[in-house]
């Protein structure tokens, strides 16, 4: 049986506690990100063209800006009250998703994503997800406005996107060390002949 008063009023001290902190997307621009989760599944919904084709819902965490800062300062707008003001937004630890359909017209992103991670992309890949986990790479973080779907009456919030893909210069993978030139040695029987003392042959 519980000790406790169900009589006696709980007595909470809400002095200097702020309210509700307004959300901010990350601003527009390039940001250094880590892949750290990904979903495998199949698309669904009867109206799209593509259902049934396997889909990897990618997670990114945010590292930085493309120049090292973990936060900025800049005008950004309260998804909520649509309001903008001046702020200093964290983006370090922020996260970002992104959807990739394993179809044909969908490549071109792929490979423009495999490219910024440093693999080769001249011809057929064999791509494990889970092996990716850790990749480091910089992308183009833009910012979708909130939409409603007029057919279903669905509303979807604001949030971020990724636009596009570039490689880490410090994440390129080292160039095999090029292996020495054979050297070609001299035979024995050459060096018995070069060495060996010149006889007169007298007749």
């Amino acid at each position: 049986m519980s000790d406790v008063d169900q009589d006696e009023p709980i007595r909470i001290d809400f002095t200097g506690v702020e309210g509700r902190k307004a959300f901010f997307l990350i601003p527009n621009g390039k940001y250094i990100v880590e892949i750290t989760d990904y979903t495998d599944e199949e698309v669904t919904g009867e109206e799209s063209e593509n259902k049934g084709a396997r889909m990897i819902n990618w997670e990114f965490t945010v590292e930085s800006t493309e120049d090292g800062d973990e936060e900025i300062t800049s005008r950004v707008r309260d998804p909520k009250t649509k309001r903008s003001s001046e702020e200093t937004v964290k983006v370090k630890g922020r996260r970002v998703f992104d959807r990739m359909v394993m179809v044909e017209g969908s490549y071109w992103r792929i490979k423009a994503f495999l490219d910024a991670c440093w693999y080769d992309t001249s011809g057929e890949i064999a791509l494990y997800p889970d092996q990716m986990i850790g990749e480091r790479l910089l992308v183009q973080i833009g910012q979708q406005p909130a939409k409603k779907n007029r057919k279903t009456g669905q509303e979807y919030n604001a949030r971020n996107k990724v636009n596009d893909f570039f490689p880490l210069e410090e994440e390129r993978p080292a160039e095999p060390e090029p292996k020495p030139e054979p050297t070609k040695a001299k035979s024995k029987a050459k060096e018995v002949k070069e060495d060996a003392p010149t006889e007169e042959v007298t007749v």
